[in-house]
């Protein structure tokens, strides 16, 4: 239900492509192209739902940071061939995978037994430690750039924090948007309570994270924030907003997770 929000507002045939796409993706295919049927009289029809299921996947799936926002199809007879431009090549993808792995299990550590909240802002914590910078590339907009040069932007901010939220069994799902530019930050379901966190606006202060952005309703977020997003649960819960949690819930976590940019060479 949550990894696959953006599947679930595809249209039936559109919802086939996502699954076809995705079982290729799971078994570790990196190539970025799909031959998908078509039924002949949904010729035109079939380009436009192949390219709403490769969105959704980039949406729902950030673990899939190899897939680039650049499509194309093809059509011959009953078969639709998708191209998607990789944007690393099959080795760089197998070095950034590993990279990704150790980077979570850094992001998650000392989780295990905590609470949901607790969890939750442990991970937020770390991530917030994060630069913001934007170095105009193509790393920056996936999980890439915050493992390779410990820094981000708000793309990578998010599929990093919802990663690592799932992770721990936190379901969380990306949302879009405008917050003086476009902008994109996640909802999280808290003991099934669904909240905003824009772990991009809440980047660290004087050595903390500053809980502004934290566990929010959407009259709280829509504040200084606009949602795109279509079909996005209300979230009108306030009880786990940062503003309200006592200071020093948490002892003082430990930020130090290593970076591995030494490992890759982009």
């Amino acid at each position: 239900m949550y990894d696959d929000f953006y599947k679930s507002q595809l249209s039936s045939q559109a919802r086939q492509y996502y699954e076809l796409i995705l079982r290729r993706c799971r078994m570790g295919d990196v190539k970025c192209s799909f031959e998908l049927p078509v039924r002949p009289s949904y010729r035109k029809v079939s380009i436009g739902e192949s390219f709403e299921a490769i969105k959704a996947i980039r949406e729902d799936h950030p673990e899939f940071f190899w897939i680039g926002n650049e499509y194309s199809a093809t059509l011959r007879g009953k078969k639709l061939t998708l191209d998607c431009k990789a944007i690393y090549t099959a080795e760089q993808i197998r070095r950034i995978k590993k990279l990704l792995e150790r980077y979570l299990v850094a992001i998650v550590a000392g989780t295990d037994g905590m609470s949901v909240l607790v969890k939750e802002r442990m991970i937020y914590e770390r991530i917030a430690m994060i630069d913001y910078k934007n170095n105009n590339e193509v790393h920056d907009h996936n999980v890439v750039s915050a493992l390779l040069k410990g820094t981000s932007v708000c793309e990578g901010y998010t599929s990093l924090l919802i990663l690592a939220l799932r992770r721990v069994g936190i379901p969380a799902i990306k949302v879009s948007g405008y917050a003086n530019e476009k902008h994109c930050w996640a909802i999280a379901w808290i003991n099934g309570t669904p909240v905003h966190l824009d772990v991009t606006w809440d980047n660290v202060k004087n050595g903390r994270p500053r809980y502004r952005y934290f566990n929010l309703t959407d009259d709280e977020i829509t504040r200084d924030h606009r949602i795109d997003t279509i079909g996005v649960p209300k979230c009108t819960n306030s009880n786990y907003s940062g503003r309200l949690m006592k200071k020093g819930v948490l002892n003082k976590l430990e930020h130090a997770f290593p970076r591995f940019a030494s490992a890759l060479v982009v």
